[in-house]
């Protein structure tokens, strides 16, 4: 019923017609300080996706209620990705988020984050680089040179971020840094598997 955008730290819901229901920050969808306090994340490149093959097993329902959207969003200032669930197909409603850290050498970079989803997973790959998201130019060149740290991925149960009730522990599995790729980007399943 509705058509969402994220572009850079902002969000907007508009109807299909084209009406903007709600534009907000994407600190409180993440559920992160308010950007005008002292301790707000600083945040970028995010992604959202509407998955509308979603089979809920905490569900009996047969029906399109199941399905839900997804949203990711680098957090540089934690060094994670973190993860953002609609509890229902309402971008409106209610929102769940979840963490998820890469890699905790200094100065950590998890770039371009990219997120998927099957029937039972949720994936997220990310570049890492060795400059904590600092991109500095000086006259269009970079003013340092970045060390690429690899590919890192992770996989989760999709039937765990969206459980009912809340989970102590998000089965998941993440991958060390791969240097022998670059932008590996999880293949979005369309309909079941």
């Amino acid at each position: 019923k509705y058509v969402m955008e994220t572009v850079n730290s902002e969000a907007a819901i508009y109807t299909k017609t084209g009406d903007l229901i709600k534009k907000f920050g994407l600190e409180f969808l993440f559920n992160l300080p308010s950007r005008e306090s002292s301790g707000s994340h600083s945040i970028t490149d995010p992604v959202l996706l509407f998955d509308s093959a979603t089979n809920d097993t905490q569900s009996n329902s047969h029906n399109n209620d199941n399905r839900r959207w997804f949203a990711s969003i680098s957090d540089v200032t934690t060094h994670s990705i973190r993860i953002a669930a609609s509890k229902t197909g309402d971008p409106t409603g209610i929102w769940k988020t979840y963490n998820f850290p890469f890699e905790s050498l200094p100065n950590n970079c998890s770039d371009q984050p990219f997120i998927a989803v099957s029937d039972d997973k949720l994936a997220i790959g990310v570049n890492t680089w060795s400059n904590n998201c600092d991109w500095s130019h000086d006259n269009n060149n970079l003013i340092s040179s970045p060390k690429f740290r690899g590919v890192q991925f992770v996989i989760a149960d999709k039937n765990d971020l969206l459980a009912e009730d809340e989970i102590a522990h998000i089965k998941s599995m993440q991958s060390v840094p791969n240097t022998k790729y670059f932008s590996l980007r999880p293949a979005l399943i369309l309909s079941p598997t």
